[in-house]
Parts: structure tokens; C-alpha cells; sequence
């Protein structure tokens, strides 16, 4: 049976294909998990830099913006690994790329 292994490509805000570099490939999902949450404390990559939210001033509706810091930004990921698809969290990932192939397959 083929393996699932899986790399993380350090890469520029629009993840063109030339600025990729290979930080991390490996069969453990888990071990991905806590590298990108990693390169996301120390400031190399980015996830859900500012949340919105909604607040009530006891008339309105105040739609609002919170900026997080790269400990919040992993935290939200960790979280986000459990519920949200491969696409959309790489789609909130800036600066990284991640992805998966089975050995022995061609890419």
C-alpha cells in the first residue's frame, strides 16, 4: 500500500512556484502539524494575521478587527487543523505551502 508523505514549502505572499523552499517532508501528519505551527510562533509564516468580530454597542452591530499575535495565529491553526480542509487552510497560510504525495508517485 502507498505511503501518504507529506512537505512544507517556505514561500513568498503569493506562493509562486519559484520561490519555494523545502522546510519539512515526512509520513507523520502530526509532525507537519507542529512544524508549521512553529514556523507560524516565530514569525516566518502567517495565519489569520487579524480576526474579525462582531460587537454590540447596545444600538449596533460593530463589525471589528483584532490583530494576532504569531502565538494566537498558531493557535488558531492547531485548531483549524482538526475542522478545516487541506485548501482552506493553506489558503489562510501566508508564507508556506503544504501538501501531500504518496511515495513511489510521480509529482
Amino acid at each position: 500500500m502507498a505511503q501518504q508523505i507529506y512537505y512544507l514549502h517556505s514561500c513568498n505572499e503569493w506562493k509562486e512556484y519559484s520561490s519555494m523552499r523545502l522546510l519539512f517532508i515526512g509520513t507523520s501528519q502530526q509532525k507537519l502539524k507542529m512544524k508549521i505551527s512553529k514556523e507560524i510562533e516565530e514569525g516566518n509564516m502567517e495565519y489569520k494575521p487579524v480576526t474579525t468580530y462582531h460587537d454590540w454597542d447596545g444600538e449596533h452591530i460593530i463589525c471589528k478587527e483584532k490583530e494576532n499575535t504569531p502565538k494566537q495565529q498558531a493557535k488558531l491553526f492547531r485548531q483549524d487543523w482538526e475542522t478545516e480542509t487541506r485548501d482552506n487552510i493553506n489558503s489562510e497560510l501566508k508564507y508556506g505551502d503544504f501538501d501531500y504525495t504518496y511515495n513511489n508517485e510521480e509529482m
